[in-house]
């Protein structure tokens, strides 16, 4: 992608972005909110079409106008907010994502395919299961196998592990490298260093809408150096502030409930929140 530009209602989202992904590479695209990642991938996948500038994939020249022209040019891009039904199965929402194409005509072939290619890169999902009962980390699987049996080559990834557990996010990230090693090549857009440290091979960094180091090398570059290219400056870290919580102004003793259709019951679940404080809950 050579000098890519896209503005919304006369406000510039991309000036003269770049960005080149090679075959067999995890490439991480990092950059503050709104510095234009997602923008520029949903360019290369067709959802947004370019203002300006010039794409190519293996050297041949393109402009995809839709995501079913992107899939039948070997790119998919899997959405930070999953585009599936939820009141279908994993097997509907991949036979409607075919539509018309000869290799799959009913459910019955739908779930075949889903379940061998679930088998085959390692990413276990149930055909038969309704989105709306699966996890979000199922979900995330159920768009990629999608996305991969539509032809991607190339699989573009948006915030990925943002909303999944330390060990789902492992497994989804040592896939992309799996995946990659395979001659297939993966973009990660990501906030995360220690995933782009971890599991990636190139960086490229992005500040309002502009390319601001493109392709460098993950193991030639330093967390303090990437920051310091989202942001523009150097990072100063304030100290905390002494933390005096006053009275207890929410008190929860003792509660339980049961599960709803799409949650987890809560079995004697108690905690204190005082005044002037910020209470963390994890899980």
């Amino acid at each position: 992608m050579r000098g890519i530009g896209k503005s919304f209602d006369g406000k510039a989202a991309l000036r003269d972005a770049s960005f080149c992904l090679e075959w067999g590479e995890v490439h991480a695209i990092v950059g503050e909110n709104g510095a234009g990642k997602s923008t520029l991938m949903n360019v290369a996948a067709g959802v947004y079409v370019a203002d300006g500038g010039e794409q190519s994939i293996d050297g041949e020249a393109i402009s995809l106008r839709s995501p079913l022209e992107a899939a039948a040019a070997g790119l998919g891009m899997v959405h930070q907010h999953f585009r599936l039904v939820e009141s279908f199965t994993v097997a509907e929402n991949v036979l409607l994502g075919f539509g018309r194409k000869a290799a799959m005509k009913t459910l019955t072939d739908a779930a075949a395919i889903v379940s061998a290619k679930s088998s085959e890169i390692g990413l276990p999902v149930d055909p038969h299961k309704l989105v709306a009962n699966l996890s979000i980390a199922e979900r995330q699987r159920a768009e990629i196998i999608k996305v991969m049996l539509l032809g991607a080559r190339i699989l573009v990834m948006d915030e990925p592990t943002a909303v999944l557990t330390d060990e789902e996010a492992r497994t989804l990230l040592s896939f992309a490298q799996r995946l990659s090693r395979q001659g297939h090549a993966v973009v990660l857009i990501t906030h995360k260093f220690r995933e782009v440290a971890a599991f990636c091979d190139r960086v490229t960094i992005m500040r309002h809408g502009e390319t601001v180091l493109e392709g460098a090398r993950v193991a030639n570059v330093t967390e303090a150096e990437v920051a310091r290219l989202m942001v523009g400056d150097a990072l100063t870290v304030a100290g905390r502030p002494l933390s005096r919580p006053g009275d207890v102004c929410l008190s929860v003793e003792r509660l339980s409930a049961r599960a709803t259709a799409h949650g987890q019951s809560l079995n004697d679940l108690g905690f204190e929140l005082h005044v002037g404080e910020i209470l963390g809950i994890a899980g």
